[in-house]
């Protein structure tokens, strides 16, 4: 059995670690987890921990409560076949939302937003200043 524990350390992903390490560290999770089908075990909150709890993917604990991370820990080890079925789910979840064109579309639906927002504040502000 194998299992991903993203966590977070005090200042960062990882000690020491810059925002832009985060960005990566997450992403290379993101791509190499789910199509190993294995169940994740995350300790900060956010949006990947509403992910995993609501898709059954893997556990979300609390940061800094190694009672519940250890816990999670033996339960997985001592559940197999769960596991499996988390890492399964993670694969699903994979294969609809982060699909790669699903992702592409999502950013060019954001870009275009932003660009039509600051469209048309440029043209308020050249009428007010012309």
């Amino acid at each position: 059995m194998f299992l991903a524990v993203q966590n977070r350390h005090r200042g960062g992903a990882r000690a020491g670690g810059t925002e832009s390490e985060t960005h990566v560290l997450n992403e290379r999770f993101l791509r190499r987890v789910p199509q190993e089908e294995i169940p994740v075990l995350k300790n900060y909150p956010g949006p990947m921990a509403d992910l995993i709890r609501t898709h059954g993917c893997g556990v979300a604990v609390e940061p800094a409560n190694a009672g519940a991370m250890a816990d999670s820990l033996c339960y997985l080890a001592d559940h197999p076949e769960e596991c499996r079925k988390m890492g399964q789910q993670g694969r699903l979840l994979a294969e609809s939302e982060f699909r790669r064109d699903r992702l592409a579309s999502t950013w060019i639906d954001l870009l275009e937003q932003v660009y039509a927002k600051t469209s048309s504040t440029s043209t308020e502000t050249a009428k007010r200043v012309g």
